[in-house]
Order: C-alpha cells, then structure tokens, then sequence
C-alpha cells in the first residue's frame, strides 16, 4: 500500500530526512522513506505544540495562583522551545546545504522503478521535486528566523522572573509579554506555512 504513495511522496522524502535528523542511507527506500517523511511532518506539528504551550505557560500569569509553580511549568516550556529552534536550525541549514545532492538522491531510486508509468513522468516529478525543494527550504529558512526573537523574548522573561518572581513584578512584565506573545503568532504562522508544504508533498499536490 505505501508504494502506490512513493511517485508523489518519495519525489521529496529523500531530502525530507534531513528534517527528522535520521541517516539518509538508511531511510532512502520504500516504507522506511515514508515513515521518515511522516516523522518530518510529525515534528514540524510538534513543534507547533511548543510554541501553544509556552503561550498558555506565559498566559498563567495573569491569574492569581501559584507563582512559582506557573515559573517552573513556564521555564520548562521555554527550554523545550530551545531545543525546537535548534532543530530548526539545523533542518535549514541541512536545506541550504543538500538540496542538489537530495535531489539526485531520489532520481537515483525513481531509476530503479521499473512501473512504465512511472518512467513516463520522470522528468516531470524531478521538475516538481525541485519546485517543491524550494517552497519547503525557504519555508524553514522563515521559521527558523521566527524562533529568533520568540525565544530571545522569553528567556528575557524567564531571566526577570528569576530575579524577581513577585505579584507585582507580573503587571511590570506584560509589554514585554505582549511583544513575545506577537512573535509567537509570527512563529506559528511560519510553522503553518511548513505544514502546509509538506502536507501537499504528502498529498501529491504541486508546489503552492
């Protein structure tokens, strides 16, 4: 079942496994190539997650309750944010880099395809593969730039609220939580856009 997804799906996954950090020569065939593509798609939507749970972190401020604990949950939110702006570091510099090689990767495996149909459309889908190279390298070069000063905005927080996490320190803070609070939704508008480009690989869709 998974090969009828290849001619669509596997113009692309190749160079999609870079996104998942996984070794390319042993995710580059058939069902281990789509489960690295879905793993891809898996992590661009985790990450999307990251950023709704610092927002909702941040957000627990503005109630009365336990401070420390809504700085704890809030702290540990940020540093998993961390760790998700370094993988999308790493997967737009990885775009950058491999495009070409990636490219020619997945032709080199399309040439072992022996459907009729398939050879027929060749040219075509590595016309496609590269269109849809671009859309999915320059949407991760923008969420990469997103996370920037989302995170910057919030270990700023976490630094102020190390130093003095008070109820009256909360009401001093919220233009520079407003201020990240905006750079998050750019974040999530990136991260958006990303889906939605491997979300039409995934469909067979053309470049958008």
């Amino acid at each position: 079942m998974i090969a009828r997804f290849l001619p669509p799906v596997g113009s692309f996954v190749l160079a999609l496994v870079l996104l998942t950090g996984c070794s390319s020569n042993k995710q580059s065939h058939g069902e281990k190539a789509w489960e690295s593509f879905e793993s891809t798609r898996l992590h661009v939507a985790d990450a999307q997650k990251n950023v709704d749970n610092v927002l909702s972190a941040m957000g627990q401020f503005q109630y009365s309750g336990n401070l420390n604990n809504a700085f704890q949950n809030y702290k540990a939110a940020v540093a998993q944010l961390e760790k998700s702006g370094d993988d999308a570091q790493r997967r737009a510099q990885a775009m950058r880099e491999n495009q070409e090689k990636f490219v020619k990767n997945w032709q080199k495996d399309m040439d072992k395809i022996q459907d009729p149909n398939v050879k027929a459309t060749m040219e075509q889908r590595r016309d496609a593969v590269r269109q849809n190279f671009e859309q999915v390298k320059t949407a991760a070069a923008e969420a990469r730039q997103a996370y920037e000063p989302f995170i910057r905005g919030n270990k700023d927080l976490v630094q102020s609220l190390s130093t003095n996490l008070s109820p009256a320190m909360v009401p001093a803070l919220k233009p520079k939580m407003d201020q990240t609070t905006a750079d998050g939704q750019v974040l999530k508008a990136k991260l958006a856009a990303l889906q939605k480009q491997l979300d039409n690989i995934a469909q067979g869709l053309s470049a958008t």
